[in-house]
């Protein structure tokens, strides 16, 4: 009887990424992962930023971005707060390309 209960801990365990296998559980599908030249043996890499851009592996799998190529995600600097009109013609100015704030101060302001 242990057998089936291995077999579903397995399934289980490879299938956490919307359905995709992710053998290490770091939140990356493998195919991802080898599609951009990360190990999808270590677990640790999700958390690396191989750009330098400051978006970790993991974000840049979410956001499906080039974790290789510094200009993805865009990224905006602010150093205030950032009213809803403002966010909207952030998200609007950026098309279909994801866009990652970030605020040195304040906040978002909803």
């Amino acid at each position: 009887m242990r057998f089936p209960f291995i077999l579903l801990f397995i399934w289980i365990t490879q299938t956490a990424v919307f359905g995709q296998i992710d053998n290490d559980s770091d939140g990356m599908s493998d195919e991802w992962e080898m599609k951009n030249g990360l190990d999808n043996t270590d677990p640790t890499d999700a958390y690396c930023d191989n750009d330098g851009d400051q978006v970790i592996n993991l974000f840049e799998f979410q956001l499906d971005t080039d974790p290789h190529f510094l200009g993805s995600p865009k990224i905006v600097e602010k150093d205030k707060s950032v009213t809803s009109d403002e966010l909207n013609d952030l998200i609007q100015s950026s098309g279909n390309e994801p866009v990652v704030i970030r605020l040195s101060e304040g906040k978002y302001d909803t």
